[in-house]
């Protein structure tokens, strides 16, 4: 599991939030289901700019959002107090 506010966790969270699935969010990103799955495990944070552009345009929050630079997903929301799955919480 990647740790809370990183790259993987940040995408999983918008995913969730907007309703995607891995799936979903690979073929809208242009990207594989298997490079979504390692980003959200923080097995990679490696991705072309075009990919980022793509996840950020299919879950609805910017770059500096996924990157950890903005606490801000988009202009008008915040999902940090939006809570993560059990799974994804680590004690």
């Amino acid at each position: 599991m990647p740790e809370p506010g990183s790259f993987g966790a940040r995408v999983r969270l918008a995913r969730q939030h907007a309703g995607l699935s891995q799936e979903q969010l690979a073929r809208a990103a242009g990207v594989s289901v298997g490079t979504v799955a390692r980003i959200e495990q923080g097995v990679t944070s490696s991705l072309t700019t075009r990919s980022l552009e793509g996840m950020c345009k299919a879950l609805g929050v910017t770059s500096d959002y996924l990157l950890g630079l903005s606490e801000k997903p988009a202009d008008t929301e915040d999902l940090r107090d939006t809570p993560l799955p059990a799974l994804a919480v680590e004690s």
